[in-house]
């Protein structure tokens, strides 16, 4: 399964809507919104298995991963 966040201009895209579009505990989200940055684009997870899926980490205080 791959990872397919959707870059987009809030501006420009009326359908864009952070809150309900991130999927914040996917294994993959640190990525996602890494790129973003470097692209210094908003992004969406509404495209991703991996959110279509439910598929989460959970990360612990000290950073390692559950």
């Amino acid at each position: 399964m791959h990872r397919n966040p959707l870059f987009c201009n809030p501006k420009w895209d009326a359908v864009y809507r952070q809150g309900e579009e991130r999927h914040v505990m996917c294994p993959h989200y640190d990525l996602c919104l890494e790129e973003a940055v470097r692209r210094n684009q908003h992004f969406s997870c509404r495209a991703c298995d991996f959110r279509k899926h439910g598929i989460r980490a959970y990360k612990v205080h000290d950073g390692v991963e559950d």
